[in-house]
């Protein structure tokens, strides 16, 4: 399987280091926005001048995208567009906040009985007797 880097960033080297090590698979090559990154971590393979040059080319397989987050749909998209397989990196954090889980309740109001804490006298425990002095009779006597 024949493999392409999108964006040559600090990890792109580990994953062309991995791609090399695998004999099933092969670095077709890889291409980057910033002139000539690519060319210096493929230099025995391919340097693709665009992303378009490279989604063009037949003998890609799948594609490897490890661009920002910020770029990360459109060349996703593109590629799908372009008939290839594509394996996303994970951003290690979300760029846009997450929600809430919808699982949570809404705050309850200052009103609602159920939001305030039960009070308990000393004189309606005495009355009533405490789960305590009575397991503590009943055992002892």
């Amino acid at each position: 399987m024949r493999i392409a880097l999108v964006g040559c960033g600090v990890i792109a080297a580990r994953y062309a280091e991995s791609i090399a090590g695998e004999e099933r698979l092969e670095l077709a090559g890889a291409t980057d926005v910033a002139p000539g990154r690519a060319a210096e971590l493929v230099t025995a393979h391919g340097d693709y001048g665009s992303l378009d040059e490279l989604l063009a080319d037949p003998a890609v397989d799948l594609v490897v995208n490890l661009t920002p987050p910020q770029a990360h749909a459109a060349v996703t998209r593109a590629a799908i567009e372009a008939g290839k397989h594509v394996t996303p990196r994970s951003p290690s954090r979300s760029p846009t906040p997450r929600r809430r889980s919808s699982r949570r309740s809404p705050p309850r109001a200052a009103s609602d009985s159920a939001a305030r804490p039960r009070r308990c006298s000393a004189r309606r425990s005495r009355r009533r007797g405490s789960s305590f002095a009575r397991a503590r009779s009943a055992r002892f006597g």
